[in-house]
């Protein structure tokens, strides 16, 4: 990181007056950041409760609305843990399974049908 890349990043995103920027210490900089990341992260969650709350008041009441995670993750968010993919053949068998559970029922309705 460069000198200009602070000063970009102080005086540009931050907002600090470049007159201040230039007297703060490496403290005063470090404390600035952090604030400014908390009220980043502050604002996210106030717009994803925002967001949740106009959700939820749409959703029909026989429907559960998306949870907060789903509409929008935070960093301190636990993710939602991965669902396992099926192998190929996982999904083989399982169609397998299907289409002999399928012909086991056309055979029983055609049997009982001819009786």
């Amino acid at each position: 990181m460069t000198w200009d890349d602070l000063d970009e990043f102080g005086i540009g995103e931050i907002g600090i007056a470049p007159d201040r920027f230039e007297r703060m210490t490496w403290r005063d900089f470090d404390l600035q950041v952090r604030g400014y990341f908390l009220r980043l992260a502050r604002q996210k969650w106030m717009m994803r409760e925002i967001i949740f709350y106009m959700i939820a008041i749409e959703t029909p009441h026989d429907k559960t609305p998306p949870s907060r995670k789903e509409i929008m993750l935070l960093p301190w968010d636990e993710p939602e843990p991965a669902q396992r993919q099926l192998t190929l053949e996982e999904v083989a068998e399982i169609s397998d399974r299907f289409e002999r559970g399928k012909l086991n029922s056309i055979n029983a309705t055609m049997k009982n049908g001819s009786n």
